[in-house]
């Protein structure tokens, strides 16, 4: 879908206002280079690191971690673990018919009480992202068991990392797409 970021409050989907909100909390954490999980950690060390490369988690050798936050949040309902963000993502979706979770279209809403009902979500995939390492995508290729709509909320550029190297990297990844 294009142009929901457009719709949102974007006060609400800024690094600093899920740090203020739910900094104090843990999650489990993917380190993007690896794959390995970095367990329980505070999400404050998340958010202060997602531009600012020098406030990242190091890896054992001391470098800075590409890290994503996923499937968040984990075992509970956005709709009342975030209220407000939860109201300003369905206020902006289109079709509603469809994206809601009790739309009138959404066939998953739907489903009979024998069947086991998909998580209508939403969830969450935030990463951050690194032009110095475009092999290491944030989420690995796979297959939703029901539809999803993607939003983007936010994109950062990052304090302290090397911007030509990171430009560079962003406009061969912009001429393969145009190509």
């Amino acid at each position: 879908m294009s142009n929901v970021g457009k719709k949102l409050n974007r006060d609400l989907w800024t690094p600093e206002a899920f740090n203020k909100d739910c900094g104090d909390k843990k999650n489990d954490l993917v380190n993007c280079m690896t794959g390995k999980t970095v367990p329980s950690q505070l999400l404050s060390s998340f958010w202060e690191g997602f531009e600012d490369v020098s406030k990242r988690l190091k890896d054992n050798d001391g470098v800075p971690m590409l890290l994503k936050l996923k499937d968040w949040p984990a075992g509970e309902d956005f709709a009342t673990f975030l209220p407000d963000r939860f109201k300003d993502l369905m206020s902006a979706l289109p079709l509603k018919e469809f994206t809601h979770r009790a739309g009138r279209l959404n066939l998953a809403a739907r489903l009979p009480e024998n069947f086991i009902k998909p998580d209508l979500g939403p969830k969450m995939y935030i990463a951050y992202g690194d032009g110095n390492h475009l092999e290491k995508g944030t989420t690995n290729l796979h297959l939703d068991i029901s539809d999803a709509v993607n939003v983007m909320v936010h994109v950062g550029v990052p304090k302290n990392c090397d911007v030509e190297s990171h430009n560079k990297g962003s406009q061969s990844v912009d001429k393969k797409l145009i190509a």
